[in-house]
């Protein structure tokens, strides 16, 4: 398995929204708040 740096992603095509998401370590993650049936549980 080969890792990206951050750095690399723009150049990739990612857009800047998701690597700020990245570089800010996925803030929110894990706290979805919906309804289960969203997510297909």
């Amino acid at each position: 398995m080969e890792f990206v740096s951050l750095t690399r992603l723009a150049d990739l095509g990612f857009s800047q929204a998701f690597v700020d998401l990245a570089r800010g370590g996925w803030p929110g993650a894990g706290n979805y708040m919906g309804p289960k049936s969203a997510i297909g549980l």
